[in-house]
Formats: structure tokens, C-alpha cells, sequence
């Protein structure tokens, strides 16, 4: 699923184009933008069933939309705008940049070749890291803003449903401090920044225009 920085890159994006519209608070809509992964649980706070692909498991858009899609309630309505985010990462852009090999359980970049074991390609050193590369380039251009990211609280809003509010171990804010304060070079060998970046440009424009329809 994509990183935290991204997931608030694309969440304040989407904050622009709905707040002249929405009496919206920006940085409890923010908060919901990260808010499933903070579960203790993400099965049931990312409402996964088998997708498109080697049954791998993604949102149930129906039945996130059916609970989350309050516009009314701006930690709901970023928590839709998360999954939003994680299901259409997969389905309208990994699935087409990796070759998912589940007979010799591989997965590899179709761009350059380089390939892992399966269990090996989702660890912190490959995948994760690869988010980690991306991180100082959406700060530096200002896809986040690190004000919103201090002005956030350290526990996310309670919401009175338990999918949401029993929360991991490892904190959000800890972790994205640890991300900022040990950078990482930038590779592209996995995640290219510019098709990332046209990513959220592209969803953002999309979830916008699905939130104030």
C-alpha cells in the first residue's frame, strides 16, 4: 500500500480541491487520510477481499464507501480517501509495473529485471524502502506541508468503531520522523517519483470531483 507521506500527499490535494465547497477541517481530514493503517487489524480497516490479481487483497470500494463516505465527517471521509488511494495504486498502476510470478513465487520489475522472492519483495528492505526513497522529494515540493504533519496529533481521532480505534504498537508520527530523519538516496529502481506524482495528480482530480458531485 503506498506510504504515509503519499497517502498525505494525496489527501492534501484533495483538501484543495474540495474546501471552497466543504466546511472541512484539514487536519482531521488529513488524520483519516492515515487512519487504517494505523489498525491493529488492517483486514477489517482496509475492508479487504480478493482482487484482480493472484487474489491479492484490496478495499472493498462498496462497502468502504458505504460507511466512510461522509462529507459531513472529515476523519471518515479521509479514511474513504485512503483506501480510495490503496485500491487504486494496485489496480491502476502496481499490477502494471511488476510481474507477479506466483508459480516460481517471484515478483519483478518489468522496467529493469530486478527481482525478489515474494516474502522478500514486501519487506522494509525493498518495497518499503522504496517509499522511503520518495519521501524527501514530496516534502521538498511541497506535496506535503511538514507544518501539517507537527499540527497532527500523535493519536488519530477516536471514531467510535472498533475496525478503526484498536490501534497498532508502533506509532504513525514516530515512524514518518524516522523516515525524515534518516533519508534515503533516491533509486527509482522500483517507484519512479514523476509517475508517482501523475498518480495522485490523476486520482486526486478524480476522488475530488466523486466528493463534491
Amino acid at each position: 500500500m503506498p506510504g504515509t507521506l503519499m497517502h498525505l500527499a494525496l489527501g492534501t490535494k484533495v483538501y484543495q480541491g474540495i474546501k471552497s465547497q466543504l466546511n472541512i477541517d484539514k487536519i482531521q481530514f488529513l488524520s483519516g487520510n492515515i487512519l487504517p493503517d494505523e489498525a491493529g487489524d488492517k483486514t477489517k480497516s482496509h475492508y479487504r477481499i480478493p482482487c484482480s490479481v493472484n487474489s491479492y487483497m484490496l478495499p472493498d470500494m462498496d462497502a468502504a464507501k458505504t460507511e466512510l463516505f461522509d462529507k459531513n465527517d472529515p476523519v471518515k471521509l479521509g479514511s474513504y480517501c485512503h483506501l480510495y488511494f490503496d485500491y487504486h495504486f494496485f489496480e491502476d498502476y502496481a499490477f502494471n509495473l511488476f510481474i507477479f510470478d506466483k508459480d516460481n513465487d517471484k515478483i519483478t520489475v518489468k522496467k529493469n529485471g530486478l527481482s525478489w522472492q515474494t516474502k522478500e519483495f514486501w519487506s522494509p528492505r525493498v518495497f518499503y524502502s522504496a517509499y522511503g526513497e520518495l519521501n524527501h522529494l514530496i516534502l521538498k515540493d511541497g506535496l506535503v506541508d511538514l507544518e501539517d504533519v507537527y499540527k497532527m496529533p500523535k493519536i488519530l481521532p477516536l471514531t467510535g468503531n472498533e475496525r478503526f480505534d484498536i490501534r497498532r504498537e508502533k506509532n504513525w508520527k514516530d515512524e514518518v520522523i524516522d523516515f525524515i530523519e534518516n533519508e534515503l538516496e533516491y533509486t527509482g529502481r522500483i517507484f519512479e517519483y514523476e509517475t508517482i506524482v501523475k498518480l495522485i495528480d490523476g486520482l486526486a482530480s478524480k476522488l475530488t470531483k466523486e466528493i463534491l458531485d
